[in-house]
């Protein structure tokens, strides 16, 4: 964490910085480190609720998103973590920011919806694995051509887990 912050530091823009900080939090994810991952993506959170207080403008609106972002994100390592709470706590502030009819992004929309079907599968995992197998399949559907298929590795990593425990070997594959 002290590196992440050292070096993100030294980059001009707060958008590079969020991001940079938010591919830490991701590559930590998928390299099984949720507890790393939510550390950098915490990070980030602050970083822009920082760049918040004197952002004006477009600068302000930008922020909005990024933020909106942010906690998107953030849900999705949540989820890794087992912390279905704060996952839909981080949800409802993503939901707030990021997902009203003015979005313009198909993919950051699709991105965010495919979030929230994870939340729901997780939910229904345990009481209606079928259910749990199609909202996920939903999920990986709406990711698969975009910017956030970064997704899909996790999301069928799941899918997987839960075929397999209603002894579906073949569709684990």
């Amino acid at each position: 964490i002290f590196e992440a912050e050292r070096t993100t530091t030294m980059m001009v823009s707060a958008q590079s910085r969020h991001s940079r900080l938010g591919e830490k939090a991701q590559a930590a994810v998928e390299l099984g480190y949720p507890e790393v991952a939510i550390r950098y993506q915490n990070l980030a959170v602050r970083l822009i609720e920082e760049e918040l207080q004197h952002a004006q403008g477009a600068a302000l609106v930008g922020l909005r998103r990024n933020r909106g972002i942010a906690f998107l994100f953030r849900a999705g390592i949540r989820l890794h973590l087992k912390d279905q709470v704060g996952a839909k706590a981080d949800l409802a502030v993503a939901t707030r920011l990021i997902a009203n009819p003015s979005v313009d992004d198909t993919e950051l929309v699709n991105g965010f919806r495919a979030r929230i079907l994870e939340v729901e599968a997780q939910e229904m995992a345990g009481s209606d694995r079928k259910g749990a197998i199609a909202t996920i399949s939903e999920a990986i559907r709406l990711v698969a051509e975009n910017r956030y298929r970064t997704l899909i590795p996790s999301l069928l990593m799941q899918r997987a887990e839960w075929y397999g425990l209603d002894g579906d070997r073949a569709a684990m594959a």
